[in-house]
């Protein structure tokens, strides 16, 4: 019988994973083939530097030209473009193409239109488009990008209202239907109404699935209910059917080092360096260092290490995590010579970096200037980095605000990075501290946070005049 792997997945947004891949390794070189008119079409369309001007031209050129395009190709530009986070651009391919009255729209067409419209728009003109939709297209996919951007937003009553249209529909059918009504409740920290929804699914004879089990048992966990993770842990390692990965055992031990049960966090670290896969092998010891060094085991520190060295290839971002344990254990010593032993393989400025990181993580940013380190950007930018990774988003914006207070002319910080920490600021509506990133961003007035792409492009594509920014931003009344 196969297996159903179980998988506790560390990162909340899955473009940390690729940013953490695009900061610190290398890519392999594509090997070129012939170009398709849809690969020249494709060419044209990402000619346009600025995501605000229209690609509609080119679109409508092309067609003049009697060029041919067909719907599986607009489809894929739509992806192309959606994941290269161009969403101006594939969202007007997506209304291009039913523009054109010739290609039949699908669910899943509208399904993706949908999401494009909730990015580039927001969720209130999401909302309209769903809407205004035809009863015979509101399927469950649909239904379901909806539902994506509700747990997002912890917008619970505006989930159960979907919800039960769903189910006026004969919509609710499946384990995916319920789990992402369920990932909304327990984005929301509501476990009380995320194990109702489960017993309707039993009601329902409806089997939860690995997905099921693991927003369950995340949301106890992160919530501290103790009791209730316990018990689906167990669940899941008495199930043959059930296969736990390393992160799972991790994420337990997380939860109970913040409940104070050491014993038991200690059981499930070791639990946890046993059941690992090489895919999740950076992962594992990056979190064991971590976890280890918060409940002060500094030999384990050294054992799991020495395990990570002699199991392949260790990366740059995982020294920073050394350091930052060794000064969190109070092994100063220890971070030093760890330090000297590593200068000879990374420049004194690249790995300084890491190292003046793990001092300001520790609060000891004076200690490392004692040292004649001094703070740069693009060091509180890889702590971000890191944060981010962890789901750990409040620490993340102080590193990147910090950053920006010691910022050399020139520097900025990854894209990426930066939209996760104004997502953060928009949602606690801290009007003092949007008010401040505004200013660091050079922002004129009546560019409103709410249009996260448009305020990035005028940051990445514009040299901000910055004294008459601060004069507009006294005025400006902060959206």
């Amino acid at each position: 019988m196969m297996k159903l792997a179980f998988f506790s997945n560390g990162f909340k947004s899955t473009n940390c994973k690729s940013l953490m891949r695009d900061l610190f390794f290398s890519t392999e070189t594509q090997t070129s083939k012939p170009k398709t008119n849809i690969d020249i079409l494709y060419d044209k369309i990402s000619s346009l530097v600025d995501q605000k001007e229209s690609v509609i031209p080119i679109l409508d050129q092309w067609n003049q030209q009697g060029k041919s395009v067909k719907q599986h190709e607009l489809q894929s530009l739509i992806r192309q473009f959606r994941d290269s986070k161009r969403f101006n651009h594939a969202l007007e391919i997506s209304q291009w193409m039913s523009n054109q009255g010739r290609f039949p729209i699908s669910p899943s067409d509208n399904a993706v239109r949908l999401g494009l419209i909730s990015t580039v728009c927001g969720i209130e003109e999401a909302e309209k488009y769903f809407f205004n939709l035809p009863k015979e297209a509101k399927r469950s996919q649909v239904y379901h990008v909806l539902l994506e951007d509700y747990a997002q937003n912890k917008s619970v009553k505006k989930a159960e209202s979907l919800m039960g249209l769903m189910r006026k529909s004969g919509l609710v059918k499946a384990s995916h239907d319920y789990n992402l009504m369920l990932n909304v409740y327990a984005n929301a920290g509501q476990c009380e109404e995320l194990d109702a929804l489960v017993k309707e699914m039993n009601d329902e004879g409806v089997c939860p699935n690995k997905v099921t089990f693991k927003i369950r048992f995340n949301a106890y966990a992160a919530t501290l209910e103790i009791i209730r993770m316990e018990k689906i842990l167990q669940g899941m390692e008495g199930d043959p059917d059930v296969v736990l990965d390393s992160l799972c055992y991790v994420t337990a031990a997380n939860a109970y080092i913040k409940a104070g049960a050491t014993d038991k966090a200690l059981d499930m670290l070791k639990k946890s360096e046993k059941g690992f896969t090489m895919n999740k092998r950076r992962l594992t010891y990056d979190s064991l260092l971590k976890l280890y060094a918060s409940i002060g085991r500094k030999d384990d520190l050294y054992r799991i290490w020495n395990q990570y060295k002699a199991s392949g290839e260790v990366y740059s971002i995982a020294h920073h995590f050394m350091i930052a344990s060794l000064i969190k254990v109070n092994d100063i010593v220890g971070a030093e010579k760890f330090l000297e032993e590593f200068e000879s393989r990374y420049t004194r400025y690249d790995f300084q970096d890491y190292v003046i990181a793990a001092y300001w993580e520790n609060n000891l940013l004076e200690k490392a200037m004692d040292k004649g380190m001094k703070p740069f950007g693009t060091t509180l930018e890889i702590l971000a980095t890191g944060y981010i990774a962890s789901d750990h988003i409040p620490k993340a914006v102080e590193a990147i605000r910090t950053a920006f207070l010691i910022r050399r002319p020139g520097w900025k910080p990854n894209r990426d990075i930066l939209a996760a920490c104004l997502l953060h600021v928009k949602q606690q509506e801290d009007a003092k501290q949007t008010k401040e990133f505004l200013r660091f961003l050079g922002a004129p007035s009546h560019i409103s946070t709410d249009n996260f792409e448009r305020l990035l492009d005028y940051y990445y594509n514009s040299e901000p005049e910055f004294g008459k920014v601060e004069e507009e931003m006294d005025a400006a009344c902060v959206r």
